[in-house]
């Protein structure tokens, strides 16, 4: 693939001068998605089979997977298949970082490396990286701040832009910074250790930030857990609150009903009074009748007299 615009300089070498086995071989690549081919475990950490078996398992070690390849029915040769589907990511991973220690490249690139482990697998590959890649120029992307809080210099992207470009120590100084605002947005326990890293990563071992990074990594799921609770508590506020107004409408809706049926029970108690005064009206007004005509026959009577 040709570059569209601009070029990429390594050590002054502009990397499209040169072969692109050749570059390859100076370069490992760990991605966010791991990448194993379908063949051995062997051909995948040595496809141009280079190294020797105890190198191999030196790296396997050093990667921290040397005890599930062990337990392969095949160890080395065992097969793996289309993807490495036959591994867990978390192994696929590992594997991918002991590929790159077999090669010893001077320059390691980590995509996103632990985007998808938990803090534990994270702490394990930060610790490998740290003491195997020492001398090794590393270029790291991440959105995990304690993966890349201890480089040398953090460059920031904001909208795909260049934003920030500096140590963490200049970056952390400024309380403007976006550096600084992604720090506090981590919550106040994890913000104290990431700037604890910052100001100390000259004095902290490798160890020391491993446990460091744990810690961050418990705090970051205790804030998870809180926001987690929050928003549940929320929910049921929200989902009571809807009862309320629920019930409120029902009881207006019932209130209403029982306005209607007391006022229909009127009108039928109403026209049920009606049909029973009419007929005794009735039968009043045949008998005021009667007795009108009985007088006027009598007076008749008494005129022809």
């Amino acid at each position: 693939m040709e570059a569209a615009e601009g070029n990429i300089s390594i050590d002054g070498i502009d990397i499209s001068t040169i072969g692109l086995q050749d570059l390859r071989r100076k370069i490992a690549i760990i991605p966010q998605e791991p990448v194993l081919f379908s063949g051995t475990v062997r051909s995948n950490l040595d496809p141009f089979n280079e190294y020797s078996d105890q190198h191999l398992w030196s790296c396997l070690e050093k990667a921290h997977i040397l005890k599930d390849i062990e337990a392969l029915p095949s160890k080395l040769d065992n097969i793996v298949t289309e993807n490495g589907d036959n591994f867990s990511v978390g192994q696929r991973q590992l594997l991918c970082l002991a590929r790159a220690l077999t090669k010893q490249t001077k320059i390691l690139i980590m995509d996103e490396v632990t985007a998808n482990l938990d803090y534990e697998c994270d702490a394990l590959i930060q610790r490998t990286v740290r003491d195997e890649f020492a001398s090794c120029t590393r270029l790291t992307i991440a959105h995990r701040l304690n993966t890349i809080v201890d480089s040398d210099r953090i460059l920031v992207l904001d909208k795909g832009s260049l934003a920030e470009f500096d140590t963490p120590l200049a970056l952390i100084s400024n309380e403007h910074s976006i550096f600084t605002s992604m720090v506090n947005e981590t919550g106040s326990a994890n913000a104290a250790l990431l700037k604890r890293i910052v100001q100390d990563r000259e004095k902290l071992s490798t160890q020391q930030l491993v446990e460091l990074q744990l810690e961050m990594g418990h705090c970051k799921d205790e804030q998870q857990k809180q926001d987690e609770h929050q928003i549940q508590k929320q929910g049921e506020q929200q989902i009571q609150k809807q009862g309320e107004q629920l019930t409120h409408s029902q009881d207006k809706q019932t209130q209403k009903q029982d306005e209607q049926q007391i006022h229909l029970q009127d009108e039928q108690q109403t026209h049920l009074q009606d049909e029973q005064i009419h007929p005794q009206i009735r039968e009043q007004e045949g008998l005021e009748l009667e007795v009108s005509e009985h007088k006027n026959a009598d007076n008749e009577n008494g005129r022809s007299e």
